[in-house]
């Protein structure tokens, strides 16, 4: 009966301690009975030996039967009750690691890539922070898989007012998992779109430096004198070309 009242669920990891602490007390006194079990057989076997009564044997059979089977099953109990607190010990340890202060470095790390900057090489020094970041976050998954699939055997073997409170935090780390991933996709976006920006900047702005120093040695000085019509003509003509296609 005993052993059996240990078949219960409990609430949280500290009862599962509480209650295979108490059932290894348990289990260490029925070890310490078996050197009982071992005097009973022997003056057993002393009266079998003056007297042949089945009785005797009979009763000793089922002696060592019964104390054989409720050891089988306390040794299967206390796996198991070993097994439900190590899991549910190990389910903890990933939430907390997760909760506590990590979420907590890899949204401040993200934070620092919120403003956008005004130079390419700023611009590339954050989009690799944010990779940085979204490599960080995807190491992170892996663990949030693992405490997602640990979780489904820990609310198993956990009664269900526990239940309920697993469900939520795990629930709520996924949120705050998701809203990360969203911010990561979202800053990205904005730099990638500025970095492309200055850059397509840049390619115009060398596309014009090159032009002018293309079309500069063209232009006349201002104190050019031109003393025949046709030549006057000619860098008249000249000056709007170039006049059109420094408009286009």
């Amino acid at each position: 009966v005993t052993v059996q009242s240990f078949n219960k669920l409990q609430t949280c990891l500290e009862e599962k301690r509480v209650a295979l602490e108490k059932f290894q007390s348990l289990l260490q006194a029925l070890f310490d009975w078996q050197r009982d079990l071992d005097d009973i057989n022997i003056a057993a076997q002393t009266l079998l030996d003056i007297c042949a009564d089945t009785r005797i044997s009979n009763i000793i059979t089922q002696l060592t039967t019964k104390y054989n089977a409720i050891l089988s099953i306390s040794k299967e109990t206390m796996k198991r009750l070993e097994i439900h607190y190590q899991e549910h010990q190990q389910h903890n340890a990933l939430m907390q690691e997760l909760c506590d202060d990590w979420l907590d470095r890899v949204r401040e790390k993200l934070d620092q890539c919120r403003e956008i900057p005004h130079t390419i090489s700023e611009v590339q020094a954050k989009l690799n922070a944010v990779k940085n970041v979204r490599q960080t976050l995807e190491q992170g998954q892996n663990k949030l898989r693992y405490a997602l699939e640990l979780k489904e055997k820990v609310i198993l073997n956990t009664e269900s007012g526990g239940v309920a409170k697993i469900e939520e935090d795990a629930e709520n780390l996924k949120q705050d998992f998701d809203s990360l991933m969203n911010d990561v996709t979202e800053i990205r976006q904005q730099l990638t779109n500025r970095n492309n920006l200055l850059e397509e900047m840049a390619k115009q702005y060398k596309i014009l430096k090159e032009w002018l120093a293309e079309v500069n040695p063209q232009i006349p000085s201002d104190d050019k004198v031109f003393n025949d019509l046709s030549d006057k003509k000619v860098i008249l003509e000249k000056l709007r070309v170039i006049q059109r296609e420094a408009v286009n």
